[in-house]
């Protein structure tokens, strides 16, 4: 059958690429707890088992291949290991000897134990025992020989210890969710032991059996019992798992289906091997599961504590936001419980929209979507109907069932006559009270989950758009262009021109030298000048005109308003101005000019710094508008 190498290498790719895709989603997911290490170790030891499947169909000369056929054994270790942790201590009648500790890690020990000696001892037997009588797709190609009897004896009693604990976890749930995964466990723990027995006792039944067939049973059953774990122990931390799930498979899957395709091509020219193909699918699998991961590491090199747990929780609240079922669900599931447990024919609920109620599910009837005035449908109690002030026919209703939350009706339940028109009991009343406490919880936590979202949403954008003007605010600021030339005074530059105004104004009353000053050359200056027509100009009248001219400018910053008294504590708006008048025009000490404005010393000089700039950067602009 010539077709039995591909289904065979195809069937072993998908479980060993499933294997080690649920893996690491569990550890990925709850990294701190038992549970998904030990079903992740289980399935990982799988996923060798089939890694060794598909080389040795290609690779069958191997001898090494041919000596690890028996590793995946110590995948059922590690399974019986984690049904242990499924038994409550206080519901184990081992648990209840003194000696309880000592037998549990020696069981564990044992199966450990066991396993690796049955691995080791078919590594290392006679080479004669390991040749295989027929290709690796026939049952006989798998077997192992004269390990067989111990394989299943193996098999045998650690499988029935396992679906044992898993039966006693049952038993002791507390919730009805436990139990129905436990259950779920419990139905898919038996086909891999099946499959077990199938290859180890197949030979004597007919050597040229088909191996796929339990290949493909061990692959399911074992994702099967992957994805069970991973929803028991979602159940455990408050969380929800199946969108969550579905999402990352098909992530991967994706990614995983593009790598595949393009190495398959390959390897229909030649150019790439199976063992290509499995490497590049391994390597994929692993990168895309353990990116988040990696994300996480990196964040502690590259960013501060408070921003690497911002970072970190937002990563965790984008991957569960909505993973959740959504309110419609909820209530559809629970509208048709009530309607089963008490065989009502017919009911719905309407949810209050502003002045309106609602019918968001129906069941038993075509109301969906209607709408209803809350006349029809408030309530204090549950109500029979028909409503005493409801006008409006509700389709054969017989109760109305408030759903109000502080107060409030939010929402109303409605129900038709039971089946066969039985009354409703007293009993029926209680229960209803009940749910719809329950289900006001339920609709009140949603509306503030979709109030909370929007808030977040709006949070983060705000966050990102403040970010952005900070990174541009300090770009800006690390990327301040190079003094350029001003057109005054033949070229000077900004900062020497600052210069040259601070020390006319620390020498506003020598003329003499502000006459010889370059800035007795500015056009304003001789413009000024100009219009005196008291004989030759000299340099004092040039001092004097340039003395004159900074007084004017330095008017410019006076605030305007009433200047602030010397009994008064200046206005911060007044500071600059002060500042230069009293200690440049009027001369007065630095501490003086410091105590009446209740500034210390690097204030004063900080605000000297600017004030001096603005003086500087009007002359500029005068200039400017003079030439």
């Amino acid at each position: 059958m010539p077709w039995l190498p591909t289904i065979t290498t195809f069937i072993n790719l998908l479980s060993m690429a499933g294997s080690l895709w649920l893996g690491f989603y569990l550890v990925t997911r709850s990294p701190h707890r038992p549970l998904p290490w030990l079903a992740a170790l289980s399935l990982w030891s799988l996923a060798s088992l089939f890694l060794r499947n598909i080389l040795v169909i290609h690779l069958p000369a191997s001898e090494t291949l041919n000596r690890l056929r028996l590793v995946g054994v110590i995948g059922l270790a590690f399974w019986f290991h984690l049904t242990l942790l499924l038994v409550p201590r206080r519901h184990d009648r081992v648990a209840q000897a003194t000696a309880y500790p000592a037998i549990r890690a020696g069981m564990i020990g044992l199966a450990y134990g066991l396993s690796f000696l049955v691995i080791l001892s078919n590594f290392f037997a006679p080479g004669s025992v390991l040749t295989p009588s027929l290709s690796p797709v026939y049952i006989s190609g798998r077997a192992s020989g004269a390990f067989n009897p111990y394989i299943i004896l193996y098999m045998l009693v650690f499988g029935s210890f396992a679906i044992y604990n898993l039966v006693q976890g049952r038993a002791h749930a507390r919730h009805a969710s436990q139990k129905r995964i436990l259950t779920s466990m419990l139905v898919v723990t038996s086909p891999p032991l099946l499959a077990g027995l199938y290859l180890t006792l197949g030979p004597r039944i007919s050597p040229t059996l088909p191996v796929f067939p339990a290949d493909a049973i061990m692959g399911v059953s074992m994702l099967l019992l992957g994805y069970n774990v991973a929803r028991y122990n979602a159940l455990i931390e408050g969380r929800t798992v199946e969108r969550d799930a579905l999402y990352s498979m098909m992530g991967t899957g994706v990614a995983v289906a593009v790598y595949a395709v393009v190495v398959l091509l390959l390897y229909l020219n030649g150019h790439a091997s199976v063992l290509t193909l499995v490497l590049i699918l391994g390597c994929v699998i692993v990168s895309h599961s353990l990116y988040d991961g990696v994300r996480t590491a990196l964040d502690r090199l590259f960013y501060r504590g408070q921003f690497r747990q911002l970072r970190a929780n937002l990563r965790l609240l984008s991957r569960e936001a909505g993973t959740g079922q959504d309110l419609t669900a909820q209530l559809r599931s629970t509208l048709g419980a009530l309607c089963y447990i008490l065989h009502v024919q017919k009911g719905f609920i309407a949810l209050r929209r502003g002045d309106i109620y609602i019918v968001e599910l129906a069941e038993g009837t075509d109301l969906t979507g209607r709408r209803f005035p809350p006349s029809a449908l408030d309530a204090t109690e549950i109500t029979a109907l028909p409503h005493p002030r409801s006008v409006i026919d509700l389709n054969d209703m017989v109760w109305i069932v408030p759903l109000a939350v502080g107060g409030a009706q939010i929402g109303v339940l409605v129900l038709g006559a039971k089946q066969a028109d039985q009354p409703y009991k007293d009993e029926d009343l209680e229960l209803l009270d009940d749910v719809a406490d329950q289900i006001s919880t339920a609709i009140y936590a949603s509306q503030l989950q979709e109030g909370y979202a929007q808030t977040i949403n709006e949070m983060v954008a705000s966050f990102r758009e403040r970010e952005r003007t900070l990174q541009w605010q300090m770009q800006s600021l690390l990327a301040r262009p190079a003094a350029e030339p001003w057109p005054v005074l033949g070229g000077m530059d900004e900062e020497k021109f600052i210069a040259c105004v601070e020390e006319c104004l620390r020498n506003l009353h020598d003329f003499a030298y502000l006459g010889e000053h370059a800035l007795a050359q500015l056009k304003a200056i001789h413009r000024q000048l100009d219009h005196q027509k008291n004989g030759p100009v000299t340099h004092v009248d040039r001092g004097r005109a340039l003395r004159e001219f900074l007084l004017q400018t330095l008017e410019k910053l006076r605030p305007s308003g009433r200047e602030p008294t010397e009994d008064d504590v200046p206005a911060r708006e007044w500071h600059q101005f002060i500042i230069l008048r009293d200690a440049y025009v009027q001369g007065k000490l630095t501490r003086d000019v410091m105590n009446r404005l209740y500034i210390s010393e690097p204030t004063f000089h900080r605000t000297r710094r600017r004030a001096v700039r603005s003086v500087a950067k009007m002359l500029h602009e005068m200039e400017q508008s003079a030439l």
